[in-house]
């Protein structure tokens, strides 16, 4: 059963994220469909049928499908097209805008996180670059869902490692009581070179 909600306003805060920041409009379609998915509103597999049957003009499963072949092999451009379009709609009937702005959220904390922990990980980034992309991701809203902890571990360690020490019996203490955002107010009172890479 829907939620009361207007869809107009979900669409217009689906389409909206996607103009913002189209670099994540996929991962935002793909964050819609597990939600779909996980909240059982119709599953990933419910979805895919729908988009052979509207891609093809044919029933769902028509095709003797291997299960084992790969989902992007077995969906061509007409299917993944119409996946998106009915995530869409289907989001729209079940989701509500703050629901919506929720997901967008945290796609982009996932992006910000995948790429500081791309960063924190090379030996030779200057202070300043490591300072920009944590402060980039402490600007983002906390958000009601927040990233699983098997996403934001690496991120902590190799901050931990980066800014504090590469000692492996700290980093097992530190990264279970240090948060990303905590870094936010360490490089605030780091004082140095901005090209430094030397630890506190």
């Amino acid at each position: 059963m829907a939620s009361e909600h207007d869809p107009k306003e979900t669409l217009r805060r689906i389409r909206e994220a996607q103009e913002t920041f189209p670099a994540l409009a996929e991962r935002i379609e793909r964050g819609l469909l597990i939600a779909l998915h996980t909240r059982g509103i119709a599953s990933i597999d419910q979805i895919h049928d729908m988009a052979r049957s509207r891609a093809a003009g044919s029933s769902p499963r028509e095709e003797n499908l291997n299960e084992n072949t790969a989902l992007a092999a077995r969906l061509g451009a007409p299917e993944r097209k119409a996946v998106a379009e009915i995530t869409i709609e289907l989001a729209c009937e079940h989701l509500a805008p703050e629901e919506v702005d929720d997901l967008v959220n945290l796609q982009r904390k996932r992006e910000e996180a995948g790429m500081l922990e791309e960063i924190a990980n090379l030996s030779t980034v200057s202070f300043r670059l490591l300072a920009e992309k944590v402060k980039a991701f402490a600007a983002l809203p906390r958000g009601q869902t927040r990233l699983p902890e098997s996403e934001v571990m690496a991120v902590r360690v190799a901050l931990i490692r980066h800014f504090i020490s590469d000692q492996l019996e700290f980093i097992g203490v530190a990264r279970n009581h240090l948060t990303i955002r905590d870094f936010d107010e360490l490089v605030d009172r780091i004082l140095g070179d901005d090209q430094g890479m030397g630890r506190i």
